[in-house]
């Protein structure tokens, strides 16, 4: 997630009852350690305001690490049967439907785990160089691209954000970690090292960036 992007869900959800909220199940949550120190803006915008309004939120994610609360595949069938048993409010999941080989089976896990009336935060880049982890998948959609992907739902908000550029974001990281946000070099127990020639595909992909504009489709939701 980049830091403006973070910046736009936390002023959504700043204006958000508590009712429409809790409890909140955040899908590809990465780890404490890459929401709190790799990308701080994370927490600092979203997660920290979201925990002193006190309603329960759960952490899910592909790999097992601190700060995952439940780990799985949101496709797996025995999962779904578990997360179906909450009546979830509110669901994030941003920079996820690009990393998976199916998108749109995605979004429909996603609307069937969510209450009527609950709220869906989503993003996906729309202007961003290619960044697997474990793949990418090449989806860039626009604002109502990605609406389309949640028949029966109603936008509440949404919006094209500009993300800054590489160097910008190098520097917010203070140059700690590899080029891409997102990018396959968020290395986890379990999770697939990319070759070589992945690696040399990515830098040198990701070089034009450093000047060029990222762009992403933030969008918000409401299940009918």
């Amino acid at each position: 997630m980049l830091p403006r992007e973070a910046e736009w869900f936390g002023a959504v959800l700043s204006v958000c009852a508590d009712a429409e909220l809790f409890p909140f199940l955040h899908v590809g949550s990465q780890s404490e350690h890459f929401r709190c120190r790799v990308q701080p803006w994370i927490e600092q915008a979203i997660f920290a305001p979201l925990r002193r309004r006190g309603g329960p939120i759960v952490h899910l994610d592909l790999y097992p690490a601190p700060g995952v609360d439940l780990v799985g595949d949101i496709c797996d069938p025995r999962l779904l049967q578990e997360l179906e048993r909450t009546r979830w409010q509110a669901i994030m999941c941003c920079n996820v439907l690009e990393h998976v080989g199916a998108p749109r089976s995605l979004a429909e896990h996603l609307l069937r785990l969510l209450a009527p009336g609950g709220l869906l935060f989503v993003s996906c880049p729309y202007r961003f160089p290619w960044h697997p982890d474990p793949i990418d998948n090449g989806l860039r959609p626009d604002v109502q691209e990605l609406a389309a992907f949640f028949p029966g739902t109603d936008m509440v908000h949404g919006a094209r954000v500009a993300g800054g550029t590489l160097t910008g974001y190098l520097l917010a990281r203070g140059w700690s970690c590899a080029p891409v946000a997102g990018g396959a070099s968020h290395a986890q127990p379990g999770k697939s090292v990319p070759t070589y020639s992945e690696r040399v595909k990515h830098l040198l992909g990701s070089l034009p960036w450093l000047v060029r504009q990222f762009w992403v489709s933030c969008l918000v939701v409401r299940k009918r």
